[in-house]
């Protein structure tokens, strides 16, 4: 069911108090509703039929009094009379309270070949609602193709990258350090460029043959080429997932004469990627013959903070629903993934970030990455898998300052998980 299409709700005013909740979910999760508010008035019967013959769903609140009024049972009969003119049409009787035998004999010749829904199988009005959604087949609005929160040049990602660099940088330093003694000058291919300017990071007083970084992101690319410090970098927009990553790169290497990637760097790219041991086997057919693979990615399965308190757990839970954030519990299949993908040598070699490795100004980037929800967050459905997220956020808004004032003292310790691994080909 496309979303601008309608879905028609049937009830009798004497539940409203039950129906109103469940409603106001179903807007809320972005679907367009036919809901009469007000009391029947003669004007309305020309309205109600329209609406019915436009919707797409028919969701029926079935109830001793529902059943009782002339007006639901003639709305339930000319749905009924879309359903046989449209087969595709949907009907979903949702049954709330206690009905008598008589009723469920009036509702079995109503509605007797339509599953039913019972209200009170559901903790609250948004779990109704999804499941609604489900049945009728109405994709809710943080399912819908959206623009990511982490695009653009917004000044709110810039930051965050900026954050995010500062405190990963920390650690990929010491063990790029150890792979480049392997190489003299090497072929360099970036899965996950972005704007290009994490890798220069990396890279800068390293000597390297040429730089290729890709990312999906148009506008990123754009910044990334305008951005260009030297003649052996190029930044190519191509998606790793499409049939034609695989040419796009052989035709790169081809035009430098290039038997492959001596170095390849992935950072937090196949946490939120479909197929990831499909994209490993990629990335190992582009790698020379001697190269290494080099992953950063992330799992929050050693995550902590202690003293203990349900501000970091609220943070957990909101990464955990966050439809921005991949994968939590990616990196510990990562070693499995690799195997599978056919690389050899598979080095793990840490697993976590800590707040004790960070002073001053990188502290506050620590936690800023991290617990400033500004930066990984909005304050709408889209961007998280369920209903009580946006009730922990807004709590989780309200502790922030507190807490980050309370971690910049000294008071807490803190654990993430981040895994750095290598392996060849």
């Amino acid at each position: 069911m496309k979303k601008k299409e309608l879905i028609f709700i049937s009830y009798t005013h004497k539940d409203s108090s039950i129906t109103d909740p469940v409603v106001a979910a179903i807007k809320y999760y972005g679907a367009q509703v036919w809901y009469q508010a007000e009391k029947t008035k003669q004007d309305f019967v020309r309205r109600i039929n329209s609406a019915i013959k436009e919707s797409a769903a028919v969701i029926c609140f079935i109830s001793h009094n529902s059943l009782s009024s002339a007006r639901v049972c003639n709305e339930i009969n000319r749905a009924l009379l879309e359903k046989n003119n449209r087969p595709e049409y949907q009907i979903l009787p949702i049954v709330i309270g206690q009905l008598t035998q008589e009723d469920n004999e009036i509702l079995t010749l109503l509605l007797g070949s339509f599953n039913r829904i019972q209200l009170s199988a559901f903790p609250d009005a948004h779990a109704l609602a999804l499941k609604i959604f489900e049945q009728v087949d109405f994709r809710p609005s943080f399912e819908q193709e959206r623009a990511s929160l982490y695009s653009g040049e917004k000044e709110i990602e810039v930051f965050r990258i900026f954050q995010q660099n500062a405190v990963f940088n920390k650690y990929a330093e010491r063990y790029l350090d150890q792979i480049f003694l392997r190489y003299n000058s090497p072929a360099v291919l970036d899965v996950g460029c972005s704007d290009g300017k994490n890798i220069n990071i990396r890279l800068k007083g390293r000597a390297y043959t040429s730089l290729l970084g890709i990312d999906i992101d148009a506008e990123k690319i754009r910044l990334a080429q305008k951005n260009i410090q030297n003649s052996k970098q190029t930044f190519l927009c191509c998606d790793i997932s499409s049939d034609q990553f695989h040419q796009e790169i052989v035709s790169y290497l081809e035009s430098n004469h290039l038997r492959g990637f001596d170095l390849i760097h992935v950072s937090s790219v196949l946490l939120h990627l479909k197929n990831p041991v499909e994209a490993l086997a990629e990335l190992r057919s582009l790698l020379s013959p001697k190269g290494t693979i080099f992953i950063q990615d992330e799992d929050d399965g050693p995550n902590l903070a202690f003293p203990q308190a349900p501000f970091f757990d609220d943070a957990f839970y909101l990464w955990d629903h966050s439809l921005e954030s991949g994968d939590r519990k990616f990196a510990r299949k990562l070693p499995f993934m690799l195997k599978k993908a056919g690389f050899h040598n598979i080095n793990l070699l840490s697993t976590t970030i800590s707040s004790l490795d960070f002073k001053k100004e990188l502290s506050e980037a620590f936690w800023d990455l991290y617990f400033n929800c500004d930066l990984w967050s909005a304050n709408s459905a889209e961007y998280f898998n369920n209903f009580e997220s946006l009730m922990k956020l807004q709590n989780y808004r309200k502790q922030h300052e507190k807490y980050k004032r309370a971690f910049l003292r000294g008071k807490f310790f803190i654990q993430l998980g981040i895994y750095y691994l290598t392996a060849t080909k």
